[in-house]
Order: C-alpha cells, then sequence, then structure tokens
C-alpha cells in the first residue's frame, strides 16, 4: 500500500513539473528581494525563468538563504529536465527505486520551495554516481538539511557534467588559488573541469582565494547552476541512461565506491587522507544485497564501506562478501578514497591434498557437485561445491572444471562445502616481495607479497635451486621470481629490490626493455630495469612525460619496483630548512600566516597536513623558529614550529 502511494506522488509531481516546465513563462512573477540592482539578479533571473530554481510562495528568492546539498542536486536535476536530457517520468521512476533506502536514513521527501523533487533529484544522482549513499545520510542533521560548501557543489557539478561531457579527468593540474592545498585531491579534478567550462573563475575571489570550505547561499547557487546549464546545453554528444525501464523494490544498484572520485564516507572534505591508507577494525555489519560493510575501527568510529567487486581475502584465500561474518577483525585498504582490498584473518577449517575427480551435478536441486581429493595423510576426502564456489588456479581466478589431475589443493571449508579452493599445477612462476629474510644455508619458509598484495607463505624443502643471488641470504624486500610444482617450492631467483635511490642520469638505454644507468656514487653506475608503466615527474611537478623527456645528467630520485624503476623524480627533494621570523600577519581562512625571516624577508608559511599545527595558535608579532621545507622562494611548508622567548 506505501509503495502505490509513493508511485502515486510521484507521478502527480512528474506531470505537475512537465506542466510547469511547459508554460513556465504564463507562471513568472516578479521577485521581490532580487531587483536590477542586485549582483546576481541575471542568473537569478535565467535560473528561474528555465525553472531550474524555484521561487518561494510570496514571491521571493531569498539569495542569502543557505543552500543545501540536497538543494544543490536538486538544481541539477531540474537543470537536466531543463535540457532535455531527463525527464519528471524517469525522476519519479528512480525515485520510487531509492525510496527505501531514503526513508531509512529520514530524509524529508519536501524541501520548500522545490516541493517533492527531494527523492526524484537524489535518485538521479545517486543512480549517476554523481553522490553515494553514503555522503546522503550527511545531508540532513537534526531534521534540517545541511549547507553545501563551494568545494562540495564543485564536485556534485562537475561529476554531474562529465556524465554529458566525458572529459579525461586524469591530467595534471595545477590550480593558482592561493589557497589550493586546501582543496582536496579527490576535488581537485572537478573544480578544474569547471574552470574549464567557466563556471568558476581560475582566479578566485579578490584575494585570490577559491574558498573551499566556504557555506554557499543561494544567489551563489544560481551562479553554478546558470554556468552549468549553459554547459550542458552546447556541445552534449551522448545521454547517459538515466533510469532503469521498470521500477525495481529489490535489485536497486548502488554506486560504486571503487570510483576513485568517491569518498568513503561522509562528505567530499574526508577525502583529503593520503593517497593509500588502511583501515582495521571489526565488521559489525553486512549488508550483502548492497555490497556494504559497517565497520567499527579500533579508534571506535563506525563507518559504512562500498565493498563492490573488491577482493576479499581470509589470509591469502580468495573469497566472497557472502562468506564473511560479523564481530570478526577486518583491514581494508583504501586508495584515493576507494575501498581496494578486503582482508579478514582465516576462519575456515581447511584440508590439502592432490585433485582426483569432479562429479556431475548432484541433489535434489542439481545445485552441487562432489569433489574428490587425495589426502597428503592417505585416503580421500569429498566436499560439495555450488556455482558460486570460488576458485583459483596459479594466482588466477578459475573455474572447477578447469582442475587438472595432481593439482595441488587447499579447499577452505565450512560443514561439506567448498567456501574457496586454492589450486597450484605443475608450473607455476610469480614474482614476488620478501617479507622476510631468507638464510641460504638453512632456509625454512618462503614468505612474499605478490604484485597484486595476496600474501604467499610456503615451506622451503631440500632441493630448492636459488639463482642469481650474492651472498648467503635474501632479505625482506628483495624481489624473487619464484617457480612452484604442484604447490612445492623449486625455485627462486633473484630480481632485485624494492628501494629508493638518487643518483645522476648516465645513460638512458632505449629498446624493447629499456634501462637506465645512475651514478650512485658508487664505483660503478647502476643499471636499472624501466617498469613499462614508468611515471616521470619534472622539477615543476609536471607528470605525464615519458623516457625520452630524460636528459644526461640530471639528478634523479628514483623509485624501483617489483618491476624496474616505476617513479623517477627529477630535481633534488627538499632538503630541510630551519629559520627564526616574526609574524606579520594571520590568515585563518586560508590556513596560512605571513612572516617576515631574520634577513627581512617576507614568506607565507602553510602547515603539513600531518603537523597537527593550528592557524589559531599564532598572531602577529609571534616570534618563532619554523622548520621544514621550502616549496618554491616565496612558500615555505612548515613541520615544527617553536616560540622564541626574548
Amino acid at each position: 500500500m506505501i509503495l502505490r502511494k509513493s508511485k502515486i506522488f510521484y507521478k502527480l509531481t512528474a506531470i505537475f513539473m512537465a506542466f510547469m516546465m511547459l508554460g513556465n513563462i504564463s507562471f513568472a512573477a516578479v521577485m521581490t528581494d532580487v531587483t536590477e540592482s542586485h549582483w546576481a539578479n541575471t542568473v537569478v533571473q535565467n535560473m528561474v525563468d528555465e525553472d531550474i530554481m524555484a521561487i518561494y510562495e510570496d514571491n521571493s528568492f531569498k539569495p542569502n538563504e543557505t543552500a543545501s546539498k540536497a538543494e544543490t542536486l536538486i538544481v541539477i536535476y531540474r537543470a537536466a529536465i531543463a535540457a532535455g536530457l531527463l525527464t519528471a517520468s524517469e525522476g519519479a521512476i528512480l525515485a520510487d527505486s531509492y525510496e527505501t533506502q531514503l526513508e531509512a536514513l529520514n530524509m524529508p521527501k519536501m524541501l520548500a520551495p522545490y516541493g517533492g523533487d527531494v527523492y526524484p533529484a537524489l535518485g538521479y544522482a545517486l543512480e549517476n554516481e554523481i553522490v553515494v549513499m553514503d555522503e546522503v545520510k550527511y545531508f540532513v542533521s537534526e531534521g534540517a538539511f545541511t549547507g553545501v560548501s563551494r568545494v562540495e557543489a564543485s564536485v556534485f557539478f562537475g561529476k554531474a557534467l562529465n556524465l554529458y561531457k566525458n572529459e579525461n579527468l586524469n591530467k595534471i593540474i595545477s590550480l593558482s588559488y592561493k589557497d589550493a592545498f586546501e582543496i582536496s585531491l579527490s576535488a581537485l579534478k572537478y573544480v578544474n573541469l569547471l574552470i574549464d567550462y567557466n563556471i568558476v573563475s581560475a582566479k578566485g575571489d579578490s584575494n585570490g582565494n577559491f574558498n573551499p570550505k566556504t557555506i554557499l547561499n543561494r544567489a551563489v547557487l544560481a551562479v553554478f547552476a546558470d554556468g552549468y546549464y549553459g554547459a550542458i546545453t552546447t556541445g552534449v554528444s551522448e545521454i547517459p541512461t538515466t533510469a532503469p525501464e521498470q521500477p525495481s523494490t529489490t535489485d536497486n544498484e548502488v554506486p560504486v565506491i571503487g570510483d576513485p572520485d568517491a569518498p568513503v564516507t561522509g562528505d567530499v572534505e574526508t577525502a583529503e587522507t593520503p593517497s593509500v591508507e588502511t583501515v582495521t577494525g571489526t565488521i559489525t555489519d553486512i549488508f550483502s544485497d548492497l555490497k556494504y560493510l559497517e565497520v567499527k575501527s579500533t579508534a571506535g568510529k563506525v563507518a559504512t564501506y562500498n565493498v563492490k567487486s573488491v577482493p576479499i581475502y581470509a589470509d591469502a584465500v580468495a573469497i566472497s562478501l557472502d562468506h564473511l561474518k560479523t564481530g570478526i577483525a577486518v583491514t581494508l585498504t583504501i586508495e584515493d578514497s576507494a575501498v581496494t582490498r578486503v582482508d579478514v584473518p582465516l576462519f575456515f577449517d581447511n584440508v590439502s591434498g592432490s585433485f582426483n575427480s569432479i562429479s556431475g551435478y548432484l541433489g535434489t536441486d542439481k545445485d552441487f557437485r562432489s569433489l574428490k581429493i587425495a589426502l597428503d595423510s592417505g585416503g580421500f576426502d569429498f566436499k560439495r561445491v555450488y556455482a558460486d564456489t570460488r576458485v583459483i588456479v596459479d594466482g588466477v581466478s578459475a573455474d572447477i572444471d578447469d582442475l587438472k589431475n595432481n593439482y595441488y589443493l587447499t579447499i577452505y571449508y565450512q560443514d561439506y562445502t567448498a567456501m574457496s579452493i586454492v589450486a597450484y599445477s605443475d608450473d607455476y612462476e610469480f614474482k614476488g616481495m620478501l617479507t622476510a629474510d631468507i638464510p641460504l644455508k638453512a632456509p625454512t619458509s618462503l614468505e612474499v607479497t605478490l604484485e597484486d598484495g595476496t600474501q604467499f607463505k610456503a615451506p622451503i624443502a631440500d632441493g630448492v635451486t636459488f639463482t642469481n643471488v650474492t651472498g648467503n641470504r635474501l632479505y625482506e624486500n628483495d624481489i624473487v621470481n619464484v617457480t612452484l610444482v604442484y604447490g612445492v617450492v623449486k625455485s627462486i631467483t633473484y630480481a632485485g629490490e624494492v628501494r629508493d635511490i638518487k643518483g645522476i642520469i648516465k645513460g638512458i638505454y632505449i629498446k624493447a626493455e629499456s634501462e637506465i644507468a645512475l651514478d650512485t656514487g658508487a664505483k660503478e653506475y647502476e643499471i636499472v630495469p624501466v617498469d613499462p608503466n614508468l611515471n616521470i615527474i619534472a622539477e615543476d611537478g609536471e607528470e605525464g612525460l615519458n623516457i625520452y623527456d630524460l636528459r644526461l645528467d640530471q639528478i634523479a630520485n628514483v623509485h624501483i619496483g617489483f618491476d624496474g624503476i616505476e617513479v623517477i623524480r627529477l630535481g633534488d627533494v627538499a632538503d630541510i630548512e630551519a629559520f627564526n621570523a616574526t609574524v606579520t600577519s594571520v590568515i585563518t581562512t586560508s590556513n596560512i600566516m605571513i612572516v617576515v625571516d631574520d634577513s627581512g624577508i617576507s614568506k607565507t608559511i602553510a602547515f603539513a597536513k600531518n603537523s597537527n599545527l593550528d592557524i589559531t595558535d599564532y598572531m602577529a608579532g609571534d616570534k618563532l623558529y619554523i622548520s621544514g621545507r621550502k616549496i618554491t622562494e616565496g612558500l615555505f611548508e612548515a613541520d615544527h614550529i617553536t616560540s622564541v622567548t626574548q
């Protein structure tokens, strides 16, 4: 009954909106508080005329009223309708699809002066991954819609714009704002996209600032909306599918946090974290249908993470989300705000042996097969294998029918059911980084991290061949090539080590497998292979250079990974500097201060992200001892600051 009423509500809303937009000129009213002298008169009038933004019943626009996150998405949604990229009926279907989840968040359906546009707009935003449900739950606080910051609005508009523009966002970005360092890395590309389409100014305000944390009012939101509407009504070559053909109440598709643009939880500014981090804690809830995990971290914070398409491992065993259970420890690997890996302790029983046979389908429903293995201890064992049982052969996902006689298996099971099967063929070679030393005279075990992050551990028996090893030991962080025969270690070859070195480029050998010679101060030049995905960073921070841009005698800071040189940063890395200075001004909104050192040189001091320095602790006239790094001639990044007493 509730669902039927909901459908009627959204259909009526859609019909009313369509009627209003067809005849909006006849309903136009003179705004009482945005006159011709108002700075935003033109854009506000445009947005009202296009029925993208609405006025209140008393004909006021309320330009100084706080704009909310919900209103921002409503404006984006209505702009798509006004541009002919979406219909109100499609919006009604999307609203119905996400209604249950939004109601669970106590999300109001109405927002003045837009009426019932809240759920259609949020449905449109969720369906197109402009936001994720983790963000939406922060849209309301104590019954009121929360305000939208300039950077949040930029991310919303930027993601919406790129639905239709399909621009390459993975390019070098250098913003000129004085407070650019306050813009999170995940938001930078969307701010830059809006600059490219003249939706926001590349110069910032009169002080050269972007003011990312400033809460917008409705007049400023109209400026964003006007620029956005202009952009999507010109040059749009492809309109994405915005709604399913039929409304669904059971299998709603949730936007993927695997998108590096999406925050893990909460507001977009929570993405201001290191590009790679880990979260450890305990699983408190599992939403199998939504592909979400709720985790309580060791610090006591409860957050929800989207793990759709994310690999899950119990130790080195690949498992599925359905195999997890609440109350167990978990470690999440997060890269650029996206969960990329889930690790839990091994909580299944396991048995090992050689593959013998696999039966046909059995059972009343013909839904499982019987796997027979020859046990190491003698005899046989049988386990049920279902369609969703994970099978890994030589580190690669496979099918149960890919198993062959004598393949060595480890079966992880519950009761009689195989949950995951790890198999090794007669010839499996892989590359990994040692996580523990191996003394060659008395080797006992091999412990490595593979290139995909998987941990592998196996005993080293007599007869193992060691190749290309200098000395009597392999060390932690050494890179090795390993050969297994039916799961038994047969050979280990030294292939280098993961490390960072600094040197002068003395040779550049461009060929099928390129190499670079470096003078590191040793007696001989070190010749290092080049990773095919080499990233070269110029002295000014420009990325995307290739090996042809290198020159002899350049200073290079080199990171060597699994397949050779992965990163070359040209020029010297900034050394730590320290000096005495006097504060001349403190700019709290930008989290910077201006100082004059003992030589009379003025410098802008920004704070390193992990420094725990607080701008409110300082004032003009303070005498300070500042330690950190010189970024440019006029900009200094402080790690430590100490007050100097006279």
